[in-house]
């Protein structure tokens, strides 16, 4: 119960404070660069954009037997 309730009292100032509505808003912001990206490139992300996105991602190797 008291978990509960502490949780209650973050979520109730971060409401206070706005939180809401500035994720409400940035979500927003961030569904219409999509919709823009789709009408323009037909895709939702802008294809000039991959190669950075792509370049600082880590590299995922599978795993597999150690090398001898």
């Amino acid at each position: 119960m008291g978990l509960k309730l502490a949780k209650q009292a973050v979520n109730q100032a971060l409401d206070a404070q706005g939180q809401w509505t500035a994720l409400r808003a940035a979500f927003g912001l961030h569904q219409l660069a999509h919709s823009h990206n789709m009408q323009r490139f037909g895709s939702l992300l802008d294809p000039a954009g991959l190669g950075q996105v792509t370049a600082g991602a880590p590299r995922i190797v599978p795993a597999g037997p150690p090398a001898s």
